[in-house]
């Protein structure tokens, strides 16, 4: 094997383990954490990297720098992503509003990129094409997670994707611990569910054309065996070097929350088991005050 080679090999080692590589749950109402095991453990997190991206494009609309109303084109960049993708031509147009719903339910890996373009355009006047305002992005990404508190996490991307064969560029990195704590940034200071808790989604693009999604989170679906009445979002994430993910949501019948992340998991019924059974148990804690590992 040539030197080359082995490199690439080390790049791509799986970080995947059985029921689980890591998992951590919080009440987020307080931070306590309820159960925790290998949380600080490094993962992939695929497609959950998009809950950052949803928590930047949020804050940015608070400060009026975007509006959930605005046109966000697709753009050449987007257009290369791979599947999972919205479907949406290029050129083509879509409100912000709507596509932050597609990145949630359809976990659109092009309207990931166009989300981070629109976004940086309108912070940072000097990014003039579509690379430099996807690195503003990805950089603000990074900072807000430092600000968070999330030690053990970079980004690449605004959507997880795994890199190229070949590439240089690594993965999106984190713990079970620091996704949690970005589950908790969303659930306590955004309107994060009218974009996690849909099961079905339809919207239409700029040019009136229709589309429909359904989600890839099996504890939202009344017709899956690991429904959960309990939960309302959060993300799914996938991919085969990092195997399934999860950064899930759901309170108690008196409003009490609690956020749960599960990462690497080897398969996707492992994951929606676990998670299942451990939200439930994590659930029913809130009511005796106690914590214990899984």
């Amino acid at each position: 094997m040539t030197f080359l080679a082995a490199l690439l090999l080390a790049v791509i080692t799986p970080k995947i383990a059985s029921p689980y590589l890591g998992l951590h749950v919080v009440d987020a109402d307080n931070g306590r954490v309820l159960m925790s095991d290998k949380h600080d453990v490094e993962c992939y997190p695929a497609s959950c990297t998009k809950l950052m991206t949803l928590l930047l494009t949020l804050e940015s609309v608070k400060r009026g720098e975007v509006s959930l109303s605005d046109m966000v084109k697709t753009t050449k960049l987007s257009s290369r992503e791979l599947p999972s993708i919205s479907g949406i031509p290029y050129p083509g147009s879509i409100r912000l509003d709507e596509l932050l719903k597609v990145l949630m339910v359809k976990s659109a890996n092009d309207g990931a990129v166009m989300i981070a373009e629109h976004v940086a355009a309108a912070r940072y006047k000097t990014a003039t094409n579509s690379q430099q305002r996807l690195s503003c992005f990805i950089n603000d990404m990074n900072t807000r997670a430092r600000e968070l508190g999330m030690k053990d996490t970079h980004f690449v991307t605004p959507n997880g994707y795994p890199p190229p064969k070949g590439s240089k560029r690594g993965f999106d990195r984190s713990t079970a611990q620091d996704m949690a704590i970005l589950g908790v940034e969303l659930v306590k200071k955004t309107d994060v569910f009218k974009y996690t808790n849909i099961t079905n989604l339809k919207v239409s693009d700029g040019d009136g054309k229709v589309y429909y999604y359904r989600t890839h989170n099996n504890l939202l679906r009344k017709d899956s065996e690991f429904y959960l009445e309990e939960a309302d979002g959060l993300k799914t994430g996938f991919h085969n070097a990092g195997g399934c993910s999860l950064v899930l949501t759901a309170k108690n019948k008196v409003g009490r929350r609690v956020v749960l992340a599960i990462m690497g998991c080897k398969t996707g019924k492992d994951r929606n088991a676990t998670a299942q059974r451990v939200m439930r148990d994590a659930l029913n804690m809130l009511d005796f005050g106690s914590s214990s590992l899984p």
